[in-house]
């Protein structure tokens, strides 16, 4: 019986699942892989370590499995990143990965350029710096000597699919994610990428995911030890492949996907244009579907913890700790990234004392400025009144609600939600 061998290149580690031809798992094996942030904001990986991962994913899943009957292989992989790689496909540099947001001025002129309304029906996307385009920009801007001997930006699947078989290729799903793609075409739109100052030429190809792009190298194969004629397709994207896998393989089915992000998906006969922005339209691992998505930014993922701050989960050291050893002001919780373009307001240090965490400072239009909380006006806070009189204050385009328990609407973007108070214990 004949086994195929499947590769989530995620996050936080790589993980490779064994299955027969009913489906059914034969075995499993997982490394775990590392983030580097060397600035606020910043999220980076060692290319090196997906290929050692990747090795010992594959040889602990195949311990006491006859590796010679897997005859094909396939990769469902993070998305948004960016792996700059000269013309042997050697990485130039670490990989930016999606959770990096210093691309943000970037993203701004981008818009500008392009105009926003024409960049979301082009692209299906909610323009943000966590896309692979504002990434590539920055590049070009800061590390000219890298953009000078990049012969192709891939997203993190397309440099292991490259590193399997030799060929340059990703599929809709990875390619709809760049913000130069337009998803209605199927192909990277040549004004976009004019406008982001890319030449569509040093991106991967746009395949099918099913497509069969080659088999393993034969050094690779040696490394992994499996056998040279197995075959290796293109592959998708990691949520596109976890919905396929949960069903969602025609409109109707909901997946919930869980992991380092928590995107919310389901599928499109057509591309969905929403003008509130809540949710995406990228390609799908189906050929002629799309998927439809409410990008969750982080779920199950987390930082490591940082001086005078507290992460994302923690219930025993409140933000307001962190005031004590800073100035008499201190900026938001910094595991509420998504939500701020940038860090351009502060909390005094009279916030109530019970709001933990901090989240939505920004609002999600990207522009209404800092948000400010006065303290609890009882002097004392419970779990039933102290946020109801927690004010939002300082947005020019939302509206003040001082007895809202919840959030204030941003007038600039109707419909969207512009900023949440602190949460509750």
């Amino acid at each position: 019986m004949s086994l195929v061998l499947g590769v989530d290149v995620g996050s936080q580690s790589i993980k490779a699942v064994i299955v027969d031809e009913s489906g059914d798992v034969v075995s499993s094996g997982s490394a775990p892989l590392t983030m580097v942030h060397e600035h606020g904001g910043w999220a980076d990986q060692d290319p090196a370590a997906y290929r050692t991962a990747l090795r010992d994913a594959v040889r602990m899943a195949t311990d006491g499995t006859p590796a010679n009957r897997i005859v094909a292989m396939g990769l469902g992989s993070q998305v948004d990143g960016v792996v700059a790689c000269d013309a042997d496909g050697t990485p130039l540099r670490s990989a930016i990965i999606w959770l990096d947001k210093r691309a943000t001025d970037q993203c701004d002129r981008l818009v500008s350029a392009v105009g926003s309304e024409q960049l979301a029906e082009r692209t299906g996307l909610v323009a943000d710096a966590s896309h692979s385009a504002p990434k590539m920009i920055w590049i070009h801007e800061n590390e000219p000597q890298v953009w000078q001997r990049a012969a192709m930006f891939a997203p993190v699947g397309a440099y292991v699919l490259h590193h399997l078989s030799g060929s340059w290729a990703q599929d809709a799903a990875n390619a709809s994610s760049t913000m130069v793609y337009d998803v209605t075409k199927g192909d990277f739109d040549a004004e976009l990428c004019q406008a982001a100052g890319l030449d569509p030429a040093m991106l991967p190809q746009v395949r099918p995911s099913t497509d069969v792009v080659g088999t393993l190298r034969p050094d690779v194969a040696a490394d992994l030890g499996l056998p040279d004629t197995c075959a290796v397709v293109v592959g998708t994207g990691d949520e596109h492949a976890a919905s396929v896998g949960a069903g969602a393989i025609e409109p109707g089915v909901i997946v919930d996907v869980t992991g380092t992000a928590e995107p919310v998906t389901t599928v499109g006969d057509e591309p969905v244009r929403d003008p509130l922005g809540v949710v995406e339209t990228h390609g799908h691992a189906v050929p002629g579907r799309w998927l439809i998505e409410n990008p969750g930014f982080v779920s199950g993922g987390r930082r490591p913890s940082r001086p005078n701050a507290t992460r994302r989960g923690s219930r025993r050291k409140p933000c307001w700790r962190a005031a004590r050893r800073a100035p008499r002001t201190f900026r938001p919780c910094p595991w509420c990234g998504r939500y701020w373009k940038k860090p351009c307001g502060s909390i005094p240090r009279s916030a109530c004392w019970r709001a933990r965490l901090w989240r939505r400072m920004n609002c999600a239009a990207g522009s209404c400025g800092r948000a400010t909380f006065s303290s609890c006006r009882s002097g004392r806070c419970t779990a039933t009144n102290c946020f109801g009189i927690a004010r939002r204050n300082s947005c020019p385009h939302a509206s003040r609600q001082p007895q809202s328990t919840n959030i204030s609407i941003c007038h600039s973007a109707p419909g969207r939600v512009c900023a949440s108070g602190p949460t509750s214990p």
